[in-house]
């Protein structure tokens, strides 16, 4: 009996440690993670965003008074919901939304998706531009979960892009993927995981619906590569906490994520495996390119020898489809991930950013950063400065080497401008 004791406890504590294993394993990969989150490139040149709402002012008014009025001439004999109302209805958001009176913009299309649902019922297709329409102004007012909400209804709509798509509606699904990733990552917002574990679920099942469809290889990419940036942001979020972006770890939220992480890495292989199979017959240079990112994936997991092998392969078929641009760029080493689509947004003029640095740093042939000099644009003091904490960050961070004759070899990066978020 006491033998079966032992045995037993042995056995539950090597279930213990096997699973603390596997929890854990995620955190040594790559956790956590900073490029888009807490820094992140600008590009050269950085691109002028205008800011909003600095049109002719009285012009707008002028006009608004004018569509004030032709909706009260439809709307006292005809009723608030004829169907006369909703291109009124929907023209009048428009100019409070040039306005940023985001308040009334909703207040307009809401009537206007409103009048359209009477009209021609809760699922029709004519209520998908206020859809669209809401959430910018939803989300301008801070109002995150409103936002990311109408486009899913437009998904739903779109039967969650299950069935045979046309190019709005694949448009549309992929804007809602796009929103919840960029509302995860705004500094502006209170991350909401729930939110952005939604859509992630909801990518990966649409994704699973159309792998036996009729999408188009170009569409079918877009869409996979939507749910491989998911998978990069899912994995580079540390549940723990620290520095790195984090969340409540009571939540479960929490306990999906701890989940899926352990999974991640090897369904992010698996998705860029069956795009590079697909792409069989697609030009050299689509399939140059879909090697450096299953590379780049295994880069970023720790997985050397394996990226590695698939950089040779980039590099071997960019070179037979003469690819000069991306045999330059594999010259160079790069930050990982290497996809500016991951914090583009975070160019816009009004997120909160401490300043501006510029660093120069050694990466190895297996993409270890050494030799980290950053200088402060915008100066301040050295250790708290944009300057001293990209210079810790970059140290912790992922990097790609250089890819020069079949061979992943060590390099420079030089000069590089990063923007340090509050």
């Amino acid at each position: 009996m006491n033998n079966v004791k032992a045995v037993t406890g042995a056995l539950n504590i090597v279930s213990a440690v096997f699973f603390c294993l596997l929890t854990s394993v995620p955190s040594y990969a790559h956790l956590p993670e900073y490029l888009g989150r807490r820094y992140f490139l600008e590009p050269d040149p950085a691109p002028q965003i205008p800011e909003p709402c600095r049109g002719d002012r009285p012009a707008l008014r002028a006009q608004i008074q004018q569509v004030e009025q032709a909706i009260n001439n439809v709307e006292l004999p005809d009723g608030a919901y004829t169907a006369a109302l909703v291109d009124r209805q929907a023209e009048l958001g428009r100019l409070y939304a040039e306005l940023c009176n985001h308040p009334a913009s909703l207040d307009e299309y809401r009537k206007a998706l409103h009048s359209v649902r009477v009209n021609d019922g809760l699922m029709t297709k004519a209520q998908l531009p206020f859809l669209r329409a809401l959430a910018k102004s939803y989300r301008a007012i801070g109002d995150v979960e409103s936002a990311q909400n109408s486009l899913r209804q437009a998904f739903r709509i779109h039967g969650y892009g299950r069935s045979e798509l046309d190019e709005q509606a694949l448009a549309d699904c992929l804007a809602y993927f796009q929103l919840a990733r960029e509302l995860y990552t705004d500094p502006r917002y209170r991350a909401d995981a729930r939110l952005f574990f939604e859509a992630y679920q909801d990518n990966r099942e649409m994704l699973e619906a159309q792998q036996a469809g009729s999408l188009a290889y170009t569409d079918f990419e877009m869409l996979a590569l939507s749910h491989l940036r998911n998978q990069y942001l899912l994995l580079g979020t540390d549940p723990q906490g620290g520095e790195g972006p984090a969340i409540e770890d009571t939540s479960a939220s929490w306990q999906f994520l701890v989940r899926t992480q352990v999974l991640v890495y090897a369904r992010g292989a698996e998705l860029l495996e069956d795009l590079i199979q697909r792409a069989a017959d697609q030009p050299v240079a689509t399939r140059a390119r879909l090697h450096l990112r299953i590379a780049n994936w295994h880069q970023w997991n720790i997985k050397y020898t394996r990226a590695c092998r698939a950089y040779r392969v980039a590099l071997a078929l960019a070179q037979e489809a003469n690819e000069q641009t991306l045999i330059n760029r594999l010259s160079l080493p790069a930050e990982l991930p290497e996809d500016e689509e991951l914090w583009a947004h975070l160019m816009a003029p009004d997120v909160p950013v401490m300043g501006r640095a510029v660093a120069s740093y050694r990466i190895s042939h297996r993409g270890d950063v050494s030799r980290v000099r950053t200088e402060g644009i915008d100066d301040e003091d050295p250790e708290s400065s944009p300057a001293g904490r990209l210079r810790r960050w970059l140290r912790d961070s992922h990097a790609r080497p250089a890819v020069i004759d079949g061979e992943c070899v060590a390099g420079e990066l030089s000069e590089r401008v990063y923007r340090v978020i509050k």
